[in-house]
Order: C-alpha cells, then sequence, then structure tokens
C-alpha cells in the first residue's frame, strides 16, 4: 500500500501509477474530480484508492456514519444531521488579549483562503447559500462544549452530504468549522480593509504599515469601527504604524526588494501572522468534533444523539491534528492491508461499515474515542449495533 501525504494536486498522478501497478493507495485529502475519474480503473485493476482518511474529511464519516446505520438498521431516520470540527489552540497557548483568539499550526495563507470559501447548507428543509465574501459575517455560537468561548462559521457545501450519508430525508444538514469567540468578527475587519483579498491591488510604494492601513481605508468601503477594530488588532500583532512591511511570498511567485512593490496586502498580513501567531512547539493545540443527530421512528417519535470528541496535543510537542490525521491515515492502511476492503475496490471514503467499524476500534486503541450521548432509545439502538 501507498501512503501519499504530499499535496492534494499530485495524489492522482500517485494514483494512476498505482492503478498501473497494482497497489493500493491512501490519502487523506478530498477526492477531487481527477481522482473521481479514476474510478473505474481501479475496479478493473482491483485496486483500492482510499480516500479521505484523515480529521476533517476522515474521522468525520467514519463516527457519522456508525450512528447513522445504526439508526436506520432500527428503523430510524435522520431528520436533522450537524457536524462541526476545529483545530485550535489549547486554551492555555492563548494569551488573553489575543484579538483573533487563533494560533496558526498550518499555512496562515492556507487559513486565510478557507476563511472566504462560499458554502451552502439545508436549513428547516430550505437551502441556504452564503457567499465566500459573507461567510466571516456568518459566525453564530456554539455552545457543545459550555467551558469554551466558540463559534461556528459553515464549511463548504453540506448538501453532498445528503448523498454521500443516505440522509436525503433530513430538513436540516450543516457542517461548520469552530472558532473561539471574535476570531471571525476580527477576520472580518481585515476583510473589510482587503487585507484578505487574494487578487487586491499591489501595496506599491508603501513600506510602513501605516501607510498601506491608510491606503486600504481609503479604498475600501469599511466603516469607522472596522477600520478602527482592524488598527487595534493589527497593533497587537506588531503592525503599528511606523513598523516596516514584510511580505511572504505565495506559491510560484518570489518577492525581493526590486519587485516587492507587486507584492499583495494579504502577502504583508500572511508574513505578520507568522510571525506573531504561528503555535510554538511547546503549546499544545486541541481538536474538536462533534456531531448532533435528530432521529425520527416509525411510530413518529423523535430522540437526538451527539457524539464529541475532544483531544489535546502532547506535552512532547505532538499535535492533536498529527494524531488525527496521522493515524487515521495509519489506520486505513492497516485495514487495506488486511485485505477487508478486496471485494469493493476503486475510489473510496471511510463510510462503509467494513472500514469504520474496525478502523474506529483502531483508533480508540490509541486514545482518540467519541463520547456518545443522547435519548434511551438511539443509544440502546447504537449499542445493539456496536453488537
Amino acid at each position: 500500500v501507498v501512503i501519499s501525504l504530499l499535496p492534494a494536486a499530485f495524489h492522482p498522478m500517485v494514483a494512476d501509477h498505482c492503478i498501473k501497478n497494482k497497489v493500493n493507495l491512501v490519502t487523506s485529502s478530498y477526492v477531487s474530480d481527477e481522482m473521481k475519474a479514476l474510478d473505474a480503473q481501479a475496479k478493473a485493476a482491483g485496486v483500492t484508492l482510499m480516500n479521505e482518511a484523515g480529521l476533517d474529511p476522515g474521522m468525520d464519516h467514519m463516527s457519522a456514519m456508525k450512528v447513522i446505520d445504526a439508526m436506520k438498521e432500527r428503523g430510524g431516520t435522520i431528520k436533522s444531521f450537524s457536524s462541526v470540527c476545529g483545530g485550535l489552540a489549547s486554551p492555555d497557548a492563548l494569551e488573553a488579549d489575543n484579538p483573533l483568539q487563533y494560533k496558526f499550526s498550518w499555512s496562515p495563507r492556507g487559513v486565510i483562503s478557507a476563511a472566504q470559501n462560499a458554502s451552502r447548507f439545508l436549513e428547516n428543509g430550505a437551502e441556504v447559500n452564503i457567499p465566500g465574501s459573507g461567510l466571516l459575517s456568518s459566525a453564530r455560537p456554539f455552545t457543545g462544549w459550555p467551558s469554551l468561548n466558540l463559534e461556528v462559521l459553515p464549511n463548504r457545501d453540506s448538501l453532498i452530504y445528503e448523498e454521500l450519508y443516505g440522509i436525503g430525508d433530513a430538513d436540516d444538514v450543516f457542517r461548520g468549522t469552530l472558532r473561539y469567540r471574535d476570531w471571525a468578527d476580527v477576520m472580518h475587519s481585515f476583510q473589510e480593509l482587503g487585507l484578505l483579498d487574494m487578487s487586491g491591488a499591489p501595496i506599491g510604494d508603501a513600506k510602513q504599515w501605516g501607510e498601506l492601513l491608510d491606503a486600504q481605508a481609503q479604498s475600501s468601503s469599511a466603516s469607522a469601527k472596522k477600520v478602527a477594530q482592524a488598527r487595534a488588532a493589527l497593533h497587537w500583532l506588531g503592525a503599528e504604524a511606523d513598523a516596516a512591511i514584510t511580505v511572504d511570498s505565495p506559491p510560484g511567485v518570489t518577492y525581493t526588494e526590486a519587485n516587492m512593490h507587486e507584492a499583495r496586502p494579504v502577502d504583508a498580513l500572511v508574513s505578520l501572522l507568522q510571525k506573531k501567531l504561528m503555535l510554538e512547539s511547546h503549546e499544545r493545540d486541541l481538536v474538536l468534533m462533534q456531531h448532533d443527530f435528530e432521529i425520527e421512528w416509525e411510530d413518529k417519535t423523535r430522540s437526538s444523539l451527539k457524539s464529541s470528541m475532544m483531544l489535546f496535543g502532547s506535552e512532547d510537542g505532538t499535535t492533536a491534528m498529527a494524531r488525527t490525521v496521522g493515524l487515521t491515515a495509519a489506520v486505513a492502511a492497516e485495514i487495506t492491508l488486511e485485505g477487508r476492503l478486496k471485494h469493493i475496490p476503486g475510489v473510496l471514503t471511510p463510510t462503509m461499515p467494513e472500514f469504520y467499524m474496525p478502523g474506529l476500534d483502531k483508533l480508540a486503541a490509541e486514545g482518540l474515542i467519541f463520547e456518545d450521548s443522547g435519548c434511551e432509545r438511539a443509544m440502546a439502538a447504537l449499542h445493539a449495533y456496536e453488537k
């Protein structure tokens, strides 16, 4: 078996070689259109191309499908499904006055890009569409862990999970990203100033942050309140008015003194965030995942069930994110090598019981455990399915 941890764009190339050599493949990335197009070839070759074997996607599929299949087996219908996940800094790694209430364990540029993805979900039977420009202003409080001050933002296209999870009768289908409260509001102030725009106007002759922010405020339609909020947050990050601008080069571009005037404001922000808000090796991260289900039984009564995981990084510097992604990929490789998926070759995700039942057991043995709670009828159905 080959485990590909390359950037997602390279997975189809690796998969093509795996098919030709009749070797199975595991990745932790979303199934791309290019990967999906290899399904027929993989089936013909008897090769398993297991994708989305990480945290999100990965453990989310496994834990959600276990509950969904358990409820269906007892005649239940999923009427509401909500799944949220967050990769955060442990509260003890955050300064109380950190305006973003966040630290980066991966590329700030990637986080900025994800914070501007369009999303859609189902609410009370109606489709809700959020444009990328409106994602940060759509955050709402999340109380799944009362001891943590959290908010949730919609996560891309939730509607595809109606078919993937077989929950087409649901009136509510929502997937969300967790952050600590105030993250979205401060990021929105940066967005209003044009600091998150990947294709924004170059910084030109601006050499200091004061010059850049004055220019951005004049060219944007941001309110005075939003401008003041952004300035205060940036000042905390080290962007005082007379602070020199440094920039981070995006993929495929290299900025030097000669062409720095071509850099975008977002390149300056990424550089600032990398200096000030990267998670240090001695600081712990925190992974949160929670699914909420509402089940309708054949007698039209309803039950609710919640499945949750909270995992802190280790004191030795191993992050919770690395454990959840890495161990899930390793478990996928082990299950594949055990031959459990021989009868279902092709492009797969970990949504079938042949995978998620042993997979969740193996992850639990490593300390990655979901805690389930809910109405007696739903819990009885889940326990019966586990046996």
